[in-house]
């Protein structure tokens, strides 16, 4: 039913008290509704969004921490050949981009396929929610990953410029 904007809860009370209704919905209260529901999408996406981005920093950092360790006499060796701590981490945020592009590109058309599939399984005769995926969100995806991944190499990058030099290639020797 159609109603002046005034006069919607009015009409709406009126249709309740009729024999035979057993409910009925306006679009303020559909809109309340739904409004309702997407908070605690928002609330739940952001939790996993935060515990992905935890879980990607701890196995980053421990990727990169352990690469940094076991390549410890190979940065010794650039040290004694003259590169500057700046460019052997230099070279280590270039690695990590590199993976991260890789990373990417095997990622985010897994993640379009799975979205697809996640979408599709949820259609019925009575509704239909079609996947729409801003070029925006691509950009995010892409900002965030490289927010989890620099951070992570802060400290290998320190560890590289306190090594000490003569300890590794003493350690190397024996």
């Amino acid at each position: 039913m159609d109603a002046e904007d005034g006069r919607i809860n009015e009409v709406a009370e009126k249709i309740r008290e009729m024999d035979g209704v057993r409910k009925v919905s306006t679009i303020q209260e559909a809109e309340k509704s739904i409004g309702e529901l997407m908070g605690f999408f928002y609330a739940f996406i952001t939790f996993s969004l935060m515990f992905g981005a935890s879980l990607g920093f701890a196995s980053i950092f421990n990727t990169t921490s352990i690469n940094v360790i076991e390549r410890s006499r190979e940065f010794a060796t650039l040290r004694m050949l003259g590169y500057t701590p700046r460019e052997i981490t230099l070279s280590l945020v270039f690695e990590s981009a590199f993976i991260g592009i890789l990373g990417l590109a095997i990622g985010l058309p897994v993640a379009y396929a799975t979205a697809y599939v996640l979408f599709t399984s949820f259609e019925s005769e009575l509704y239909y929610l079609p996947m729409l995926i801003f070029p925006r969100t691509y950009a995010f995806t892409v900002v965030a990953v490289y927010l989890v991944v620099l951070p992570a190499l802060f400290p290998s990058a320190k560890h590289i410029s306190k090594m000490d030099i003569a300890k590794v290639t003493k350690e190397v020797v024996s």
